[in-house]
């Protein structure tokens, strides 16, 4: 099993001379990453960073808070460090070059009783969310218990809602919609069995591996338990020149006819009016956007799943 590049991410955060705790680094880790850290991708990194020999933390009764020690080893600052003379190849170019040498690299197991304080961290991440520090995923993956997980699609124009917030948002705004309008949503929400909703982020993940070799359009089905969709990858031309589309529609009929199918197969599946469509500026710009969402949970990824994973993350530093 090699290292994320979450982890990678991680490992430069913690690597900053003002880093003294892991709320410190996860500040950091997120900014790099664009979004909110989930405690799983945060715990997976802090687990294989300190099995390497990267980190050093001591969690207090084994619960990891933002104000938990943190401390770099030589191998971790050599790592995650640009040299002067790596500098002069260029710093961006050193960089990803670092950065691809580092997840090559075997993660060693560690079974280490850790658990992470996901109250503490979910402050942080309203606060880097409030500031616009970082911004809502255009994927979202989720533990919701009982064997079942929620895969969220934001749009990028969505103005992050705190929790607290979100029903009376709701409620204003059904009240102003226009019911002559097509239904249009800043998120759409699939909660289904973990099996079925990881196998739709599978299959993501392939469509935006195989849309940065070849622009045929792709099409995958997202399955929850009331309702499916079906998202639409296609290449459109603009009076800006080529972008790919996003579309997603939710199937109207015989939905359970569709279960694992994508692409022609689901050219049959009669679908209502797209609840969210954006544009993009290419492929690896999906790509770059899903590559997050793929490493929310990494302890369910499949290793076919992380060799999707590092030959899209290869094809966006190489």
């Amino acid at each position: 099993m090699k290292y994320l590049f979450s982890d990678f991410y991680l490992l430069v955060a913690a690597a900053d001379k003002g880093c003294r705790t892991v709320g410190d680094a996860y500040r950091r880790m997120a900014e790099l990453m664009g979004i909110p850290v989930s405690p799983s991708c945060l715990l997976h990194a802090l687990r294989g960073l300190v099995g390497g020999g990267y980190l050093a933390v001591t969690p207090e009764n084994g619960v990891i808070t933002v104000d938990t020690p943190l401390a770099v080893q030589n191998a971790g600052r050599e790592a995650a460090t640009v040299s002067g003379l790596q500098r002069l190849l260029g710093e961006a170019k050193a960089f990803n070059k670092k950065e691809l040498r580092f997840c090559a690299q075997d993660s060693p197991a560690n079974e280490a009783p850790w658990t992470v304080d996901g109250e503490s961290f979910a402050s942080l991440a309203d606060g880097l969310l409030r500031s616009r520090t970082v911004f809502l995923p255009l994927f979202d993956l989720k533990e919701e218990g009982e064997g079942q997980l929620t895969l969220t699609l934001h749009h990028p124009g969505q103005d992050y809602i705190p929790p607290s917030e979100e029903e009376e948002e709701e409620q204003e705004s059904a009240f102003a919609a226009d019911p002559d309008e097509a239904a249009q949503a800043d998120t759409v929400h699939i909660t289904g069995a973990a099996q079925t909703v990881l196998q739709a982020v599978s299959h993501l993940l392939e469509a935006a591996l195989s849309l940065m070799a070849s622009p045929r359009t792709h099409k995958v089905a997202l399955h929850g338990d009331r309702g499916s969709y079906v998202v639409t990858l296609a290449h459109a031309a603009t009076e800006y020149g080529l972008t790919l589309r996003m579309t997603v529609a939710p199937i109207r009929f015989n939905r359970q006819r569709f279960y694992g199918k994508r692409d022609s197969d689901l050219d049959y599946a009669q679908c209502g009016a797209p609840l969210l469509t954006l544009e993009m500026g290419d492929a690896k710009e999906f790509a770059a956007r899903l590559l997050p969402c793929s490493v929310s949970l990494p302890e369910r990824l499949e290793d076919g799943d992380r060799q999707v994973i590092g030959a899209i993350h290869g094809r966006l530093k190489g």
